[in-house]
């Protein structure tokens, strides 16, 4: 919204010199001229921000103490272009979401090293729908789709059929976690699985298709 007030305000600026242009004369012609290159330079900044993709990497961090989490979300949405952070204390992962182009995963490594940890990239974390029941469907289908080498965490939900996996993009391809999950019997939500091997599946966890 402030974007976009922006926007008007110095549009309209723009047009009011272009209208106006033979009100000014000598020393005032050329700072409205000026004024105008730098208003061109901000508009074309604010829709390179607008439009700049994000993406998201997770780390694991030897973190000791709860105020490990304090201290990363302190310093690291100051790293550039960083738009979120979340810290998972218990199993020592960071999670920050940076836009494309602004960052990388080696300089948020390097910026999470600064502050004093040992830090490893897990990869790129994403959900999607996954089909299912009960806990031996969660033990199968975490199971499928960590057996994908550069798959480093898998984690199923009964309540929100959502499964969440970190993997890394240039080991493995989202298409090939799909395929393994729907080999065990689960339909996700860009792949169903054989029939034949659906009905394979215990009696408790035959979901509804």
């Amino acid at each position: 919204m402030v974007e976009c007030s922006i926007l008007v305000l110095n549009t309209n600026l723009i047009n009011d010199f272009k209208t106006h242009q033979s009100r000014y004369s000598g020393t005032n012609y050329k700072i409205m001229k000026t004024i105008k290159k730098i208003i061109v330079v901000i508009l074309a900044v604010i829709a390179i921000n607008a439009t700049a993709q994000t993406e998201k990497a997770t780390f694991q961090c030897n973190f000791d103490c709860p105020s490990c989490k304090e201290k990363v979300m302190k310093n690291i949405p100051y790293e550039k272009g960083v738009k979120s952070v979340e810290v998972d204390y218990d199993n020592k992962l960071v999670t920050i979401e940076y836009k494309e182009g602004k960052n990388s995963p080696n300089d948020l490594k390097a910026a999470l090293v600064k502050l004093g940890y040992n830090t490893q990239i897990m990869g790129t974390p994403t959900s999607f729908i996954v089909k299912g029941n009960c806990g031996m469907c969660k033990n199968k289908i975490e199971t499928a789709a960590k057996s994908i080498n550069g798959v480093s965490s898998a984690l199923w939900e009964a309540a929100s059929q959502n499964l969440t996996v970190v993997y890394n993009k240039s080991t493995t391809e989202i298409e090939t976690i799909h395929k393994a999950i729907a080999n065990v019997g689960y339909d996700t939500d860009k792949l169903k699985a054989e029939d034949e091997v659906y009905n394979k599946l215990h009696s408790c966890c035959k979901y509804d298709r």
